[in-house]
């Protein structure tokens, strides 16, 4: 098993990267602060994250940026943690582990209560990921993303996974 390592608050050159590598593949439209936006420049990008209110957040596979996902406070009354993560294609087979122990992450180093997201629900694949991995579906949200592949919007499930149902997740895993 290759070594799983999580960073909060990456350097400018690693937001710069790891803009560069959601925009080459192709998945800039997946990103809250960035869809339909390919023509940002690294400047704004960069600008994005100056408010220190989303922060920018890596995972690592053996020491390589592996994926980013933006971290901030579900809002700003609240110890939730919104977690809206992006893995390059090649680690995707690591995504249930990388995705459960950067959850874990967030909660113990953030002190948060939970980790929340909202997934459109067209993202099938990543609302079975979050099922599987401890976060439990608590609602669904008419028209609340916006789906920019089909330039329209789209309903949205949101999930939450507390610590507990994150550690349960990653026992299980680890047995099979």
């Amino acid at each position: 098993m290759p070594t799983l390592t999580y960073k909060l608050v990456l350097s400018r050159d690693e937001i710069l990267y790891s803009w560069h590598r959601i925009k080459e593949q192709n998945m800039a439209w997946a990103y809250a602060y960035m869809c339909e936006q390919n023509a940002l420049t690294d400047e704004e990008v960069l600008h994005i994250y100056d408010n220190k209110l989303v922060l920018p957040f890596g995972f690592y596979v053996d020491n390589q940026l592996a994926g980013f996902a933006e971290v901030s406070a579900y809002n700003l009354q609240s110890r939730a943690i919104k977690v809206s993560p992006c893995l390059w294609r090649e680690y995707f087979q690591l995504g249930k582990d990388l995705f459960i122990g950067g959850s874990l992450f967030c909660v113990e180093k953030l002190d948060g209560s939970c980790c929340v997201g909202k997934t459109p629900v067209v993202n099938r694949h990543m609302i079975n990921l979050l099922d599987s991995i401890g976060y439990q579906r608590i609602g669904y949200i008419p028209e609340a993303c916006w789906f920019a592949r089909k330039r329209k919007f789209a309903g949205c499930v949101v999930s939450i996974a507390t610590r507990q149902s994150l550690l349960r997740a990653k026992k299980q895993l680890d047995k099979a």
